[in-house]
């Protein structure tokens, strides 16, 4: 395997100390993604919020402040990833505003609850059949519930070497769009912010 494939398999669900590594990479890059797409979700002080791809734990802090009175629940397929961000964030979970689990958002029932707010940060190039996820994703929303999807657009993103491997699936924002309403998404909308896409659905 090259080095291209190797890094970009790292970033696709992040292992060992290579893992860790590219978690680092994640703090310092995905931060301004999720302030651009937090304040798109409308978030109330007692919402329930999930996200989708923790990682090392960017948004949580971000998230947590917007629902004093709310929790946050997320779900990462990463092993490193979980056990890592579990131990940072041990005091949350411990008093019950925070919820992290290992799995994948597809096959996981999340315990049958729903979402006032879903938030997921360059986590769709990964998705086999992004479709299915979206639909998924979908149920998981309450009545007037909203899902940000974040993510570089196909041009910004192949700037990166090892995002132009096998392992990264590039959209256009326009892409995205027609996946979420082709998953029965509503009131699809798509807002460009700097070097990142958003795109909202009910």
């Amino acid at each position: 395997m090259n080095l291209a494939l190797s890094i970009a398999h790292q970033f696709r669900q992040p292992t060992g100390l290579w893992g860790r590594l590219a978690g680092a990479f994640m703090i310092k890059g995905n931060g301004p993604m999720y302030d651009a797409a937090i304040p798109l979700l409308d978030i109330k002080p007692t919402h329930r919020i999930l996200e989708i791809g923790y990682g090392p734990g960017t948004g949580l802090p971000r998230l947590l402040a917007t629902v004093p009175q709310g929790s946050v629940a997320g779900i990462d397929f990463s092993e490193t990833m979980f056990r890592s961000t579990r131990r940072k964030f041990r005091k949350a979970i411990k008093s019950g505003i925070l919820d992290l689990r290992h799995g994948d958002v597809v096959s996981d029932a999340l315990d049958g609850k729903q979402f006032d707010a879903i938030i997921a940060v360059n986590v769709i190039y990964f998705w086999p059949d992004p479709v299915v996820a979206l639909s998924k994703i979908r149920s998981l929303l309450a009545p007037a519930g909203r899902l940000a999807l974040v993510f570089a657009e196909r041009e910004e993103l192949h700037k990166i070497p090892f995002t132009r491997t096998s392992v990264f699936n590039a959209f256009t924002g326009d892409g995205v769009t027609a996946l979420c309403r082709t998953a029965g998404l509503k009131g699809v909308a798509l807002t460009r912010q700097g070097r990142c896409s958003v795109v909202v659905g009910e």
